[in-house]
C-alpha cells in the first residue's frame, strides 16, 4: 500500500490543494500532514491521507468498456 499526503485548503479538495509525498506507512504520512500543517500556520490548510495500491490489474469489465471506445489493447 501507498499512503498519499495531500494538503486541501478549508479542508476543500475542490479548491486549491497539493500532494505533500507518498509514503509507505500510514504513520509517516500522518506526520508528514502533522509537519505541513503546522508549516502553512495550522489553520488554513488541513491533511488528508489517501491509501492507493500500486500496479493494480484493470478490471475486466472496464478493460472490455476501453475497447469498445475504439482503443488499441
Amino acid at each position: 500500500m501507498l499512503y498519499i499526503t495531500e494538503m486541501l485548503r478549508w479542508g476543500e479538495s475542490d479548491t486549491h490543494h497539493y500532494v505533500v509525498g507518498v509514503y509507505s506507512t500510514r504513520e509517516a504520512a500522518e506526520f508528514a500532514g502533522e509537519v505541513e500543517q503546522s508549516w502553512r500556520g495550522g489553520i488554513k490548510y488541513e491533511y488528508r491521507v489517501v491509501v492507493a495500491e500500486l500496479d493494480v490489474d484493470v478490471g475486466q469489465e472496464q478493460f472490455a468498456y476501453h475497447l469498445s471506445c475504439g482503443r488499441l489493447e
